[in-house]
């Protein structure tokens, strides 16, 4: 079929496309197939960027001493008082409106009133949005209950509020939100 010898396709037997040798290692010796495990340096020296700054801050490393800064001096004190603590959680988790107002309204500077319950994960405010208790959650937020924390969960007060199915108090947690 094909005369011409210069046109015909020759097919050596050391060539396939299915082989690792190419046409170029014929006559000389095979090398060994690449492997994903031998091709990385051993020592961690192996440039994963094209650029000396890429490489240079690709690992974590920990704080050296004389890089630190000195942490900031703290500009608002309060004074934590841990008996006071317990009492504000057992009237956040008895839904006492009348004693969690007098206790805030006398010692709210000793109570950390974002704090979150281990139980539960929430701080009261969140507890008070799925409870749909919009007077507690009025009061909680009149005291500073920040609404842009996120439970363990990773929710805020305005999931809380949603999943209550209370519109008046998501439309209030939504209201004191855009306020930031």
């Amino acid at each position: 079929m094909f005369e011409n010898t210069a046109c015909s396709p020759t097919y050596s037997p050391a060539y396939s496309p299915a082989s690792s040798i190419s046409q170029m290692s014929i006559g000389s010796d095979a090398s060994p197939s690449p492997s994903p495990f031998n091709s990385y340096p051993q020592d961690n020296s192996y440039n994963y960027y094209d650029n000396d700054y890429g490489n240079s801050n690709s690992g974590v490393t920990s704080p050296h001493p004389t890089n630190m800064r000195p942490m900031p001096v703290p500009t608002h004190t309060s004074i934590f008082d841990e008996a006071l603590q317990t009492k504000f959680d057992q009237l956040v988790t008895d839904n006492n409106r009348t004693g969690l107002e007098e206790l805030l309204r006398s010692y709210s500077n000793s109570i950390d009133i974002n704090k979150l319950d281990r139980a539960s994960g929430q701080t009261p405010l969140q507890t008070f949005c799925v409870n749909g208790d919009l007077a507690l959650v009025q009061l909680m937020v009149r005291y500073g209950a920040d609404t842009q924390l996120r439970s363990r969960d990773g929710w805020a007060a305005v999931h809380y509020a949603t999943f209550s199915g209370v519109q008046d108090v998501l439309l209030y947690v939504i209201r004191c939100s855009s306020r930031r």
